[in-house]
C-alpha cells in the first residue's frame, strides 16, 4: 500500500476504539476522508433498506430483531452506534418513565442549556417540571444546528413550558447566545430568568457525582411519547461511559447541570423574622 493509495474499510462497529473508530477520530475533519453510516432505521423509525419487489428488509423485520436483543448489541450491529459496555454510567432500567405529567400544577419549571461549542457538539436543553423532589423531563432540545436554528428552538421551549429559570453555560460564547435567547423570549411574551455561568470544574466528575440523584429523582418520557430529538438525547445519555473517551457528553452534562440547579433552588428557604427584632 503506497502513499497515494485509497482505503475502503467496511465493518461492524462494536467499539468506539476499534480501528474504524480510531481512524474516524484522527481523520474526520481532514477534508480527504469520508465516513458513511447507514443505520437500519431512519430517524422516524422506518427501514432504510425497504426496497421494491420484495427485496431488502422491512421495518417490521428490524423492529422484531430489536425486540429480541439487548440495546447495545442492536445499536452496534444495526444502527452504527458503537457503545462501550464497560463503564456505562446509565442503563434504561435505571430510569423512571412517565406517559403524562401529573394533573396538578408543578412547583416550578426549570431548564438548563449547554450551548454548542466547536465541531459536532449539540445544543442540549432539557426542561424539567418540578413536583416535590421529582423532576419530570417533559421536553428537550438536542440539536447540532447553527445558532440561528437552535436559539429560536430554546426560546420557544421556555415560553411554551412557562420556564421560570434557565441556566446557561457561558463557555464558548454562551453569554452572547444567552442574550439573544433572552431577547427572543421577551418578544414571545415569556418570563424566564436566564443566568449564565462559567464552568471550569471537571465535567466527568460532575456527571458521575450527580448520576445517583438523577437515577432516583428524574423521570423521563416513555419511548412511545418521545420526539426524534428526545430519542437522540436519550441515546446520548445512555451511551455515556466513564472509561475511555466518549464522543459526545452533551446530554449527561446537561442533566447533571439540571440536577445541580434543582438542588440549588431546593436549598432556598423562607425565613420569618420578627420585625420587632430589627435594628431600625
Amino acid at each position: 500500500m503506497k502513499q497515494d493509495c485509497k482505503m475502503l474499510i467496511i465493518g461492524t462497529r462494536w467499539s468506539i476504539h476499534d480501528p474504524i473508530g480510531r481512524l474516524e477520530q484522527r481523520y474526520l475533519d481532514d477534508g480527504k476522508s469520508k465516513f458513511v453510516k447507514l443505520p437500519a432505521l431512519d430517524l422516524d423509525g422506518n427501514s432504510n433498506f425497504g426496497y421494491d419487489y420484495g427485496v431488502g428488509f422491512s421495518t417490521e423485520y428490524f423492529l422484531n430483531l430489536k425486540e429480541n436483543m439487548d440495546d447495545i448489541s442492536w445499536r452496534s450491529i444495526y444502527m452504527q452506534e458503537p457503545i462501550e459496555r464497560e463503564g456505562l454510567l446509565y442503563s434504561e432500567d435505571d430510569f423512571q418513565y412517565f406517559f403524562d405529567l401529573p394533573k396538578e400544577k408543578p412547583d416550578t419549571v426549570i431548564a438548563v442549556c449547554d450551548s454548542k461549542g466547536q465541531g459536532k457538539d449539540y445544543v442540549c436543553c432539557p426542561c424539567g417540571y418540578v413536583y416535590g423532589d421529582k423532576i419530570y423531563i417533559n421536553e428537550v432540545i438536542f440539536n447540532n444546528g447553527l445558532p440561528e436554528i437552535t436559539k429560536p428552538l430554546v426560546s420557544n421551549l421556555c415560553v411554551k413550558n412557562n420556564v421560570s429559570r434557565l441556566d446557561m453555560e457561558s463557555n464558548n460564547g454562551g453569554d452572547y447566545y444567552a442574550k439573544d435567547v433572552q431577547d427572543m423570549i421577551k418578544k414571545l411574551g415569556g418570563n424566564a430568568s436566564i443566568r449564565t455561568f462559567f464552568t471550569s470544574s471537571n465535567k466527568i466528575t460532575k456527571i458521575v457525582t450527580e448520576s445517583d440523584f438523577v437515577k432516583k429523582n428524574f423521570i423521563f418520557l416513555h419511548k412511545s411519547k418521545q420526539t426524534t430529538e428526545y430519542k437522540k438525547f436519550m441515546q446520548n445519555l445512555l451511551g455515556f461511559t466513564v472509561t475511555g473517551k466518549a464522543k459526545h457528553d452533551d446530554a449527561p452534562d446537561a442533566i447533571a447541570m439540571l440536577s445541580q440547579l434543582f438542588k440549588e433552588l431546593s436549598r432556598l428557604t423562607i425565613k420569618i423574622i420578627d420585625r420587632r427584632s430589627l435594628p431600625f
